[in-house]
């Protein structure tokens, strides 16, 4: 999973999300954008769980999907077809940038692993 800022563009180590957010160093407040490519086994309907204290938008292929409330659980249902699909999940926290709960899912969210995103050139 890649990590942008205006400053820089860093891939992610694998872990947990939280755990790579935290080997790099964001300011609080520094808007940061998410971006990686995840498979689909099935066609399901499948969904993105994210809390933040601050603002966030999601794009599945390039179609947003709209990221509600500041600090609530917000859930995001997504129609996927098997294969690969590209995220992009934009934040503008508030506060610490490592505050995000970011989890996805079909039969059960779980927290994301950068080992589930391939990585697109920085």
């Amino acid at each position: 999973m890649l990590l942008r800022t205006v400053e820089r563009a860093v891939t992610l180590d694998p872990g947990t999300l939280s755990h790579a957010l935290a080997k790099v160093p964001l300011k609080p407040k520094e808007p940061f954008t998410l971006e990686g490519y995840l498979d689909a086994p099935t066609q399901d309907l499948y969904q993105f769980q994210l809390r933040l204290k601050g603002k966030a938008s999601l794009q599945v292929d390039g179609v947003p999907h709209p990221v509600a409330g500041d600090e609530a659980w917000t859930f995001v249902p997504v129609h996927l077809t098997p294969g690969t699909h590209h995220l992009k999940a934009t934040f503008e926290p508030s506060g610490n940038p490592t505050d995000l709960d970011l989890r996805f899912g079909s039969r059960g969210a779980q927290t994301i692993r950068i080992e589930q995103f391939r990585c697109p050139s920085p």
